[in-house]
């Protein structure tokens, strides 16, 4: 991207429900992304103002700097009255766009000041969800444009709203820190499942399912790498090597020393994956990849990059016979690199002159 381009500075007005609200650790997943994104934008000459929840600072300081205008507020815990109270504050002032980091009902109220006081005059939205029905109907009297993370959410807005621009763009983030590594180099093969997997639905439980039926049938030595959890000792097991919460500067080296990866979430309507940046980590790192039937995962497979299940069954056979043939690993974990750099890797300069410019 030329000079010429980046000198042509955009004032940017960013709120997010999450950054809105009090502070939980780990920070992970969207919130890990946002803050990147936060931090390109003002290293490329944009100027970027932030309403945060006052429990953000200290850690987006030690993330971004002074490049980034942080405006705290702390009216309450949650995001709507410290939506209010951020919108009231810059009462005064006018951002050439609203980048909006999700959907978020709760910032609804806030978002109608900022229109009727024509702070901000568009707005682009990332929706990481499914819009509710009163969120459609809302945004609409804002000039927005939707960047979705899947198919299924642009669908939404195209069809349910209306919306005449919802388009899907997205992908990981520090794509470059994402290599092939050297697998296993003791004969042991390595499986690895990654997320945050307290929460049942990323389906941790189907794994060591799995994995228990499987083993003692498999010709060669394997073990399953949970990563990670608040509290390891209920996934203790033998061959099922647990983790405590691993930082996501962790993520490469671990994932480069892992053979087959292990995407068993599951759709529990209330919690469910977007797009699943784990996935396209694994495909980075040449993993093959064995994933639950869930279109967002499965789509990202439809080259040869992995194997799909159904069942526990389903999913130890898969594994057993990716485990059995070196070869077979080789091929799919290449295929799976291939279409990761093809299609999901995020890049700020393209999100800034497509949509934001």
């Amino acid at each position: 991207m030329s000079a010429d381009f980046w000198s042509n500075e955009v004032n940017i007005l960013f709120m997010d429900k999450v950054l809105l609200a009090c502070m939980k650790e780990p920070v992970r997943g969207v919130e890990i992304f946002n803050v990147r994104l936060l931090r390109d934008l003002s290293a490329q000459g944009d100027t970027v103002t932030v309403p945060v929840h006052s429990s953000w600072v200290p850690h987006l300081k030690s993330e971004v700097g002074d490049q980034v205008a942080l405006m705290p507020v702390a009216a309450g815990r949650k995001s709507l009255l410290n939506g209010m109270c951020a919108v009231w504050k810059l009462r005064k002032s006018v951002f050439d766009v609203l980048l909006l980091a999700n959907v978020a009902n709760g910032l609804l109220p806030a978002l109608g000041y900022l229109r009727r006081k024509r702070i901000v005059s568009r707005c682009v939205l990332v929706a990481h969800r499914e819009p509710s029905k009163r969120f459609l109907k809302h945004m609409k009297r804002l000039p927005t444009r939707v960047v979705s993370v899947n198919g299924i959410i642009a669908k939404e807005f195209l069809d349910e709203g209306g919306y005449e621009l919802s388009e899907v763009y997205y992908g990981v983030t520090e794509a470059d820190r994402f290599k092939p590594g050297s697998g296993s180099s003791d004969g042991i093969v390595r499986f690895c499942v990654l997320g945050q997997l307290d929460n049942a639905w990323k389906g941790a439980d189907t794994a060591v399912a799995a994995f228990e039926s499987m083993r003692a049938a498999c010709d060669v030595p394997c073990e399953l790498h949970l990563a990670s959890f608040s509290n390891v000792d209920a996934w203790r097991g033998d061959g099922v090597v647990p983790y405590q919460w691993m930082p996501a500067g962790d993520i490469p080296e671990f994932l480069g020393k892992m053979d087959i990866m292990l995407v068993p979430s599951r759709d529990e309507i209330v919690m469910r994956e977007t797009f699943s940046q784990v996935i396209v980590q694994g495909m980075l790192c040449a993993l093959p990849v064995i994933a639950s039937d869930l279109p967002v995962l499965t789509e990202k497979l439809d080259t040869g990059g992995g194997k799909v299940f159904r069942d526990v069954e389903d999913l130890a056979v898969l594994m057993k016979a990716l485990a059995e043939s070196v070869e077979m690993r080789q091929e799919v974990g290449a295929k799976a690199r291939e279409t990761a750099l093809a299609r999901y890797v995020w890049d700020t300069a393209v999100f800034r002159e497509k949509y934001l410019a």
